[in-house]
């Protein structure tokens, strides 16, 4: 005897893409801050596109100026 397949219908997910600035929103958004500080805490989390709590736990050990990269160690998730 055959057991029966139940098909149950597949739930549809909206994909949404991330909103993306183009050179001159990102120009100006670099530029809106006073100190020099702030310049780098906003072009580090829109261009590496870290979380804030990946950001404070940078170190200058996870910084390669020479490769021009940025070590992030994984903490979300598997």
């Amino acid at each position: 005897m055959e057991a029966k397949r139940v098909l149950l219908p597949q739930i549809k997910r909206d994909i949404k893409l991330p909103c993306v600035l183009n050179k001159e929103e990102v120009k100006r958004l670099l530029k809106a801050p006073k100190y020099l500080k702030h310049r780098l805490i906003i072009g580090m989390l829109y261009g590496c596109g870290l979380r804030s709590y990946e950001l404070c736990a940078v170190k200058l050990s996870d910084l390669d100026f020479e490769r021009k990269t940025v070590f992030i160690p994984k903490k979300k998730g598997k």
